[in-house]
C-alpha cells in the first residue's frame, strides 16, 4: 500500500530500538578503561567506531587511548562489540535503510545504491553518562539515515521546498503520493505518475486542502455524498481485488468462500 506519513525525523531518525545495548556500552567502556591503570598510563580517551550499513547493519568496536608518561609510551586498544550490543544497532541501521528503500520504490527511484550504503561513524564516549551514549548513538543514526536519502539528492533537489534535507523531501514526496493517488483511484480520476515529479504534483494538491489527513477527509466526504452505495460497493470490491492479485489471490465470489480466505 505504500509508505505511511512520516518525516526524517521519525523513520529516518528512527533508533530507539538500540537502547536496550547502551548498558552494556557503557559497562564495557568501564572495564577497558582501567585495564592500563596500574602500568603507568592514563586514559586519555575512549571511543566508539564502526560502519553502519550494508548486510550487517552494524559493526563496532570500543577504542581506548592511552597517554603514556615518561617511561610509558602511548597506547590504543580496541576490543570488538558483542552481539548483545551490535545486534539492536545493526536492527535500527537495517530499519531505517528498509524505510528509506519503500520511500524510494513509491518514487519509482534506483535502489541500487541505497542497499550498498555503508556510514563510518565514530564518537568520544569518555565521561558521557548511559543516556548521553545513547544521545550519541541516536544521532549517528539519523546522520545515516539523512545520508541515505542524500544518495538520492539529485533526483529530489528540485522538489525540495525551502529548508528541507533531502529526508524530509523524501519522506514528503513518497508518503504525497501514497495518500493522494489511491484517492483519486477511488474517484475514478486520473492519477499522478509514479516518479518524483508526480509525488511534487500530489504534495501540491495535498497542500491546497491543508494536508494530506484533511485532502483524505474532504474526499471521503465528497465520495459519501456524491456516489451512490453501488458505486462505492463496486469501488471496494474492485480496490480488494487488486490488493488480492498482487499477492495471487482471486477475490472469492461466495461468503463461505470469503470466510475462508480470511481464517487461512
Amino acid at each position: 500500500a505504500g509508505p505511511t506519513t512520516a518525516g526524517a525525523g521519525g523513520a529516518l531518525g528512527a533508533g530507539a530500538a538500540f537502547a536496550s545495548a547502551v548498558p552494556y556500552i557503557a559497562g564495557a567502556l568501564a572495564l577497558f578503561s582501567a585495564k592500563d591503570a596500574l602500568f603507568g598510563r592514563k586514559l586519555q580517551d575512549t571511543s566508539i567506531t564502526g560502519t553502519l550499513g550494508g548486510s550487517a547493519g552494524f559493526t563496532g568496536s570500543t577504542e581506548q587511548f592511552f597517554k603514556g608518561g615518561l617511561f610509558r609510551s602511548n597506547k590504543t586498544t580496541t576490543e570488538a562489540l558483542g552481539a548483545d550490543v551490535t545486534s539492536p544497532i545493526a536492527s535500527a541501521a537495517t530499519a531505517i535503510r528498509d524505510q528509506v528503500q519503500k520511500y524510494a520504490v513509491a518514487l519509482g527511484l534506483p535502489v541500487e545504491q541505497i542497499a550498498g550504503y555503508t556510514e563510518a561513524i565514530k564518537f568520544s564516549t569518555k565521561g558521557l553518562t548511559a543516556e548521553q551514549i545513547q544521545t550519541k548513538l541516536q544521532e549517528s543514526l539519523a546522520g545515516f539515515g539523512e545520508k541515505l536519502a542524500g544518495t538520492l539528492n539529485a533526483e529530489l533537489a528540485p522538489f525540495a521546498a525551502s529548508g528541507e534535507k533531502a529526508g524530509d523531501t523524501l519522506a514528503r514526496l513518497a508518503t504525497s503520493i501514497a495518500g493522494v493517488n489511491p484517492v483519486l483511484q477511488q474517484l475514478g480520476l486520473r492519477v499522478f505518475d509514479i516518479a518524483t515529479a508526480g509525488a511534487a504534483a500530489a504534495s501540491q494538491l495535498a497542500q491546497q486542502f491543508g494536508g494530506l489527513e484533511q485532502f483524505a477527509q474532504v474526499s471521503a466526504s465528497y465520495y459519501a455524498a456524491y456516489y451512490s452505495q453501488a458505486e462505492r460497493a463496486a469501488a471496494a470490491t474492485q480496490s480488494i481485488t487488486d490488493t488480492l492479485a498482487e499477492v495471487g489471490l482471486a477475490l472469492p465470489t461466495t461468503r463461505d468462500e470469503f470466510r475462508k480466505l480470511v481464517t487461512a
